[in-house]
């Protein structure tokens, strides 16, 4: 299965609704959260596929 571009962002976008809706989690709290590295690798994973 071929995941897009636009079903990754919607699945992080999902991830981070979780992590605030049911865990509770303030923006803060999630930022502190995620790895720089995992932001690092979507946007290297995103940008490859828009060129």
């Amino acid at each position: 299965m071929q995941f897009t571009t636009d079903d990754k962002l919607r699945a992080v976008a999902a991830f981070l609704t979780t992590l605030r809706d049911t865990a509770g989690c303030t923006p803060d709290e999630i930022k502190r959260l995620l790895d720089p590295r995992m932001i690092d690798g979507i946007l290297a994973a995103t940008s490859k596929e828009r060129t």
